[in-house]
Order: C-alpha cells, then structure tokens, then sequence
C-alpha cells in the first residue's frame, strides 16, 4: 500500500532555462545490462546509427528559447540524434541537512515508423491545441521562423563529426 503523506518541509520552486539550444549530438553507445535493460553512455557517441528522419520540416538548429517559453502551442520538431541543450541559472545554496531533487517537465509527442503509426512514413501532420485566428496568426509566424529545415532519409551524410563531452 501507499500513502500521501504532507511534507511541509518540502520547499518546490519552478526554474525557465536561461539557454535551449536545438543541435546534433550524435547517438549515445547502447549496452545491455542485467535482465536486458538498455543502458545509455552519453560520453561515447557515434555518428549514425539504424534509423532516419521521417520527411517532413524539422526546427532548424540554434536558439530555440523563444519557441518553448511562448504561450503557443507550437512544438521544437527535432528528429534522431538531435537534442536541445538546457542550461539554467545557478541555483541558490540549500541548508546542508536537505537532499535537491530535479524533475524536468515536457510537453511533446514521439512519432515512429510502426506499421500501426497514423502516418507513420511521414513527419506531418502535427499536433495542434485549437486556437483562435490572432493565435492561430501567431503559431503561423513561429512555425515559419523557426521549422523551415527540411529532413528526409538517413542523416549521416558524411560530413558529421560528433563531439564527445
């Protein structure tokens, strides 16, 4: 059984990133671990690995802090291999005797190539939040600013060079 229970020591404060930056990263090495869970080494990466980009128009790469901070319920497109780097300001010191934990939130969806995926060989159509014709206006604009890089195929194209950190 499990009980909630009131921690009111427990102090929660929301943080914006102060950087999200949309770029290739490469492919994390996959082992396989006891019981055949996958485990991920984010310091070894390559540069393919088996799976494409669905055609379809992605966020170009670069500063995308103004597309995830809007009020609009358009979405950072990014495909295998790309990620978006977070950075936050500095956090103040907590009282020695308090344990920090993270929990990054996200709105988004994951689409694949499944036989049983809706338009699983194509990128579109997006999901959209019904919006009135001056939002509507507005999701236009971000869309055109900033999902403009057309993908469609293996990504490696020979030209990659993955950095590892």
């Amino acid at each position: 059984l499990v009980y909630l229970e009131d921690c009111p020591e427990a102090k929660i404060t929301t943080q914006q990133p102060e950087v999200a930056n949309l770029r290739y990263a490469g492919f994390a090495k996959r082992t396989t671990g006891p019981q055949f869970v996958p485990q991920y080494d984010y310091s070894q990466r390559r540069g393919t690995w088996d799976c494409r980009h669905l055609p379809g128009f992605y966020t170009r790469f670069g500063d995308v802090l103004p597309l995830l901070t809007s009020s609009s319920s358009e979405l950072a497109v990014f495909g295998p291999g790309e990620e978006i780097h977070f950075e936050f300001a500095a956090s103040q010191q907590q009282p020695s005797n308090y344990q920090r934990w993270f929990q990054l939130r996200l709105e988004g969806w994951c689409k694949d190539m499944d036989l049983y995926t809706q338009d699983g060989h194509q990128l579109g159509p997006l999901p959209r939040v019904p919006s009135d014709t001056a939002a509507g206006s507005h999701e236009k604009q971000l869309y055109e600013l900033y999902n403009y890089r057309y993908e469609s195929g293996p990504w490696y194209n020979g030209q990659i060079s993955v950095e590892s950190k």
